[in-house]
């Protein structure tokens, strides 16, 4: 069933277990070449993959994208024409039909979103706060997993995280509450995203305003007087990168270097 679903792994442990016990079959054997050969084809061979979500990254190779752990391992063959990230259980995946769906780590398909938003999708963000957001037919709305638009007719539109999301209009930037009320009254010249296009991390945000790049938290109230050329989102550690006079170098979560 796992080779079927192309889950690599979990058929890898079950062989595993298989061994342990000191079981031996033809059928076994014949897995097992199986699973050398893609072991050699798709561990931590790929030509490219993103960043790291919920321990999981988008693989890629010649036959598409894929999901593998992030330590290497292919979990689910490359073969999608995008993909997401992996987030509360869920990736979303578009297929080479252009079919958008959210796809769980077994590599099975939860819901077709093709089907149930109308319209043309190009781009599905990642899941969180119960919303997601998606790009159709050119503009950006939020959505709920039963596929009911809630807010938005965006020109941009980030994921959610620390209940805090990103949204352009025009050339303007502003911060939303997961209802869609806007966590302050500014707009800004950008605000700093991560890959999964998330913009709060730490409890802590990056926006530019007046040509100057601040830290604000989660409530739109700044941190820190120092300004900043440029700035990179926090990750899972305690610093930010940020530009000074041309250099980079880091900041903590108060601002301070």
């Amino acid at each position: 069933v796992f080779l079927k679903n192309e889950n690599y792994s979990e058929a890898f442990d079950i062989l595993e277990q298989f061994d342990g016990r000191r079981l031996q079959s033809e059928e076994a054997e014949t897995y097992r070449e199986i699973m050398d050969y893609l072991y050699y084809e798709d561990y931590c061979s790929f030509d490219d993959v993103t960043t790291v979500s919920s321990d999981c990254v988008g693989s890629y190779t010649k036959n598409g994208w894929g999901l593998a752990t992030a330590k290497g391992a292919s979990i689910v063959a490359p073969k999608f024409k995008q993909i997401g990230f992996y987030a509360n259980d869920v990736v979303t995946v578009c297929d080479t039909e252009n079919v958008w769906y959210f796809m769980n780590r077994e590599g099975e398909y939860q819901y077709n979103i093709s089907d149930s938003i109308s319209g043309a999708i190009t781009e599905v963000g990642v899941y969180n706060h119960e919303l997601f957001p998606a790009c159709v037919d050119e503009k950006y709305r939020y959505y709920t997993m039963d596929f009911t638009p809630c807010f938005g007719e965006y020109d941009y539109a980030g994921a959610f995280n620390a209940g805090v999301a990103a949204v352009k209009d025009g050339e303007a930037w502003r911060l939303i509450n997961t209802d869609g009320s806007l966590v302050t009254e500014e707009a800004y010249q950008d605000v700093i995203l991560d890959e999964r296009g998330i913009c709060c991390l730490n409890n802590r945000i990056f926006v530019k305003k007046d040509n100057t790049y601040i830290m604000l938290d989660s409530d739109g109230n700044r941190i820190g007087t120092e300004g900043f050329e440029n700035a990179k989102a926090f990750s899972s550690g305690e610093y930010a990168a940020v530009m000074d006079e041309g250099l980079w170098g880091y900041v903590d979560s108060l601002g301070d270097w």
